[in-house]
């Protein structure tokens, strides 16, 4: 397999980065991802993108390039410097952004342009979809163009704000229906200050979509359109208390408690007439309340001659209760109503370049009992050490996992590095990676050993910081 990695970087907002894997497979598909898809191409690659470029003050364009021969390509080579993992991380940490999950029907290219000016923000797009499902590109909607124009939340009179949205598109394909879409959606805010600590928002929201469809059959051209409406509703108290703390550098710690209720509100209408492009042409009826406890604790830390603030603690407890599910017509004496949603607990600790814990938990109401449960912890230091470890636990997806991971500098620019996913319901290791890595001030390169229970991998990756790298 051949590997290569270029960037540039001519201010600190003009930046590209781009990564190519290429291999000519001698090796037949065996339906390595168990999909069902037997692939037939030996020219296997994928090709990845970003770029950031402005072209005046306030005029700002980007790029997102993914193209990929074949979904089995990110899973059967998914370790080393150019694989997903380390694809994603990077272009995350590098652009702000990073790539689609792996599982995707299609892989996204979008180019857009974004200018915001006084209370307005526009955007303007064109995006390409390419599908890894043999035979279905034909019939993947493509949107071409894409404008984006609203209006910043601003105050229109006394506690009344006003936002507006207006959305166009055209929806093109090879095969299948087509068609223009526009949407106009101004929203009136209304927000009193009563008290202080407490924080209240009423939202009505109108929608109207009109649609310029061509059926491309015996129906022809048609004008459709569909008028909804939402409200929301929120209702919040802040409630806090400064304590005294003169410990590891802090200079104190606020306690904050934060109980929040939240109804929305959509009525049914009748959209079958319309096209289906996206999930938005069939907005199903809602009417939910939402609510939940969120506190934390918030850190005053003493860093040189300044002082910052951040979240120590944070733990979000939520749930929903669904008015629709409540009323529902029972079409069976067997069946039951279920109105409560699980309820989910997240809970953080955080200190800055140092330790990070984050857990998550879900329980469901009606015999399932506790769905989910996940914990993750790392300890890092300055020198790009750490130590990590996952717990995931999944009871509808069958999943019951524990991660481990682990980086080490042996000596000056000498780094091992060792990762391991252990499966506790099959009692084996998934997969396992072995780093052997140096790095210097303008170069890096890495040595790679990965194990699963069917191969053993060996690669290398050289990159020149800055410039790029290759490897195989």
């Amino acid at each position: 397999m051949l590997g290569l990695e270029g960037n540039y970087a001519l201010t600190a907002k003009d930046k590209g980065t781009f990564r190519i894997r290429y291999l000519k497979d001698r090796l037949g598909d065996n339906d390595y991802n168990n999909d069902g898809i037997i692939r037939d191409n030996r020219k296997r690659y994928w090709i990845t993108a970003k770029i950031d470029q402005w072209l005046a003050p306030g005029w700002e364009t980007h790029l997102d390039l993914d193209i990929l021969s074949d979904r089995d390509f990110l899973y059967e080579f998914l370790s080393g410097p150019l694989g997903f993992d380390q694809s994603h991380l990077s272009y995350l940490r590098r652009f702000g952004r990073g790539l689609e999950e792996k599982n995707t029907r299609y892989r996204t290219s979008r180019f857009w342009l974004n200018h915001p000016f006084g209370h307005y923000f526009l955007q303007g797009s064109a995006t390409y979809h390419d599908s890894q499902i043999p035979g279905q590109q034909d019939e993947t909607l493509q949107p071409l163009p894409h404008l984006y124009l609203s209006r910043l939340t601003a105050p229109l009179w006394g506690p009344f704000s006003l936002h507006l949205e207006n959305d166009y598109v055209y929806w093109w394909r090879e095969k299948g229906y087509r068609g223009h879409r526009l949407d106009l959606a101004p929203q009136l805010i209304l927000t009193p200050n009563l008290w202080a600590p407490l924080d209240l928002l009423a939202s009505y929201r109108l929608i109207h979509t009109v649609y310029w469809v061509n059926w491309r059959d015996s129906r022809g051209h048609e004008r459709l359109t569909r008028t909804l409406y939402e409200i929301e509703g929120v209702a919040a108290v802040n409630l806090s208390k400064i304590y005294p703390l003169y410990r590891f550098g802090l200079l104190g710690v606020k306690h904050t408690l934060r109980p929040e209720i939240r109804y929305f509100y959509r009525p049914p209408v009748n959209q079958k007439a319309l096209p289906e492009f996206t999930l938005n042409d069939r907005l199903e009826p809602v009417n939910r309340l939402d609510y939940g406890l969120l506190q934390f604790l918030t850190a005053k830390k003493k860093d040189g001659a300044n002082v910052r603030f951040f979240d120590l603690v944070r733990l979000w407890v939520h749930q929903s209760y669904d008015f629709r599910e409540a009323s529902r017509e029972l079409k069976s004496k067997s069946e039951q109503r279920r109105p409560f949603s699980d309820l989910y607990a997240e809970g953080e600790i955080r200190f800055p370049g140092r330790l990070y814990v984050k857990g998550s938990t879900s329980y469901n109401f009606y015999g399932l009992g506790w769905v989910t449960a996940n914990l993750s912890a790392d300890l890092r230091n300055p020198r790009g050490e750490y130590i990590g470890l996952d717990y995931r636990w999944d009871k509808a997806r069958n999943i019951d996992q524990l991660n481990f991971r682990f980086r080490k500098n042996v000596h000056r620019g000498f780094f091992v590095a060792y990762r391991l996913q252990y499966s506790l319901k099959e009692d084996e290791i998934s997969n396992s990676q072995l780093d052997l890595e140096y790095r210097a001030q303008c170069w890096w390169g890495i040595f790679r050993i990965y194990h699963n229970p069917d191969e053993n991998r060996y690669s290398f990756y050289v990159n020149l910081v800055g410039i790029g790298g290759w490897g195989r």
